[in-house]
Order: structure tokens, then sequence, then C-alpha cells
């Protein structure tokens, strides 16, 4: 079993090799022209909390970006991380958050 995987890994890294030398392959992640970045992605899907006074961006050590609803501690009907995108809410105040 062992030597069967080995065969696979040689054969898949001779085959990426050939890819990258007949430059097919790009060594790093490359952006599209006009494509979003990570945070302008996700505050795109955030709605109303992507410029609230109340909210903040959180990321995870594991990448995931949350939105955390500061106005839940003074109203407990305010979920504390909210289901995104948010279209409406009493609570929200537009304003630069960065």
């Amino acid at each position: 079993m062992e030597g069967s995987r080995t065969v696979r890994f040689i054969y898949a890294s001779a085959r990426l090799a050939g890819l990258a030398a007949r430059g097919m392959m790009y060594s790093r992640r490359v952006d599209e022209p006009g494509e979003k970045t990570k945070s302008e992605a996700a505050a795109f899907l955030a709605g109303l909390c992507a410029n609230c006074v109340y909210s903040r961006r959180v990321e995870s050590p594991r990448g995931g970006v949350f939105f955390l609803c500061e106005y839940s501690q003074k109203d407990e009907r305010y979920p504390k991380y909210p289901l995104l995108p948010v279209t409406r809410c009493e609570a929200h105040k537009s304003g630069v958050n960065a």
C-alpha cells in the first residue's frame, strides 16, 4: 500500500513540475483584474453591518469573517452575530467603520 502512494506522489509531482515548466501554472495566487479582495467581498456580503458604527469585523484564526453587533450589549433583541446580509435594522447607524 505504501509503495502505491509513493508512485502516485511521484507521478503527480512530475506532472505538476512539467506544467509549471511550460508556464501553465502560477507559483502563487494571481488576482484577476477587477476581482474583489477578501475584505471588500466580506463587507459587500454584510449588508448594513458593513458601514454601521455598532458593528465590528472579526476574523477567526481559520479565516472566517464575522460581524459583531455591539448594539446587542445594549438591547438583547439584537443578535451578537447576526445572519448576513442584514438588509433591515432599526439600530443601524451609518458611519465610517474601519
